[in-house]
């Protein structure tokens, strides 16, 4: 199995190192870049196999290539396995039992209670979050598992591992500035509420996807 910790971690030492594939880089996003010249994908794509949400490069080769260029032992990535679960599924979504209607409906229920909680932007909250809901994996149809793996992976995850991105809004320059140690601080009390809307808002639109995701992709599996 693809092992993304090791990954990021292999990558930080990269970044330490200050040199790959004969470049100087300083930052991860050169190394990004960088790997994914080499290897023939976009800079974002290679990134995004550091999530823990992610299995990996889809080719073992690529993987073992990786090795290679980063000077780890063969395999200390890990390889793709492809699982096939032991699961009887109909042809009609619609048959599928109450038992598994409910563990989909409890995925569902995972990801608006994290969105929900206080701690949000807490790798550990995520991390709980995505790991209750690999627990269910057995009891989804495997199509259906592979899309909410991706629906995290592209709408929850930029949460934690995009968060600059994710609320560019809240850190803009009518709202405050980032001092000395890289800490964002509000103008004023009118400033920080603005910003309190703004999170909230970002949080709100990310809610809406998830809602959206269940009726068109869940709910045909539920309502049958």
């Amino acid at each position: 199995m693809w092992n993304p910790k090791k990954y990021s971690k292999i990558l930080d030492g990269v970044r330490k190192e200050g040199t790959i594939l004969h470049q100087k880089v300083t930052t991860k996003e050169q190394i990004y870049e960088a790997l994914g010249n080499e290897l023939g994908y976009s800079a974002e794509t290679v990134k995004s196999w550091g999530r823990p949400t992610s299995n990996g490069p889809t080719e073992n080769d690529v993987i073992a290539q990786i090795e290679k260029i980063l000077g780890v032992s063969e395999n200390e990535l890990g390889r793709r396995t492809d699982k096939i679960m032991n699961v009887t599924k109909s042809k009609n979504q619609g048959t599928i039992s109450d038992f598994n209607k409910k563990i989909i409906y409890d995925c569902y229920n995972e990801m608006k209670e994290y969105l929900h909680s206080d701690d949000v932007e807490s790798e550990d909250r995520f991390s709980k979050m995505y790991n209750n809901i690999l627990k269910c994996e057995i009891a989804i149809p495997a199509e259906l598992f592979k899309k909410i793996k991706l629906f995290i992976d592209s709408n929850l995850a930029p949460i934690i591992y995009e968060s600059d991105e994710t609320f560019k809004s809240c850190y803009t320059e009518d709202i405050g500035s980032f001092n000395k140690d890289g800490v964002f601080c509000p103008h004023d009390e009118e400033s920080t509420h603005k910003l309190c809307i703004n999170f909230m808002l970002v949080l709100f639109n990310i809610e809406q996807k998830v809602d959206d995701f269940a009726k068109n992709d869940l709910s045909p599996y539920l309502l049958g």
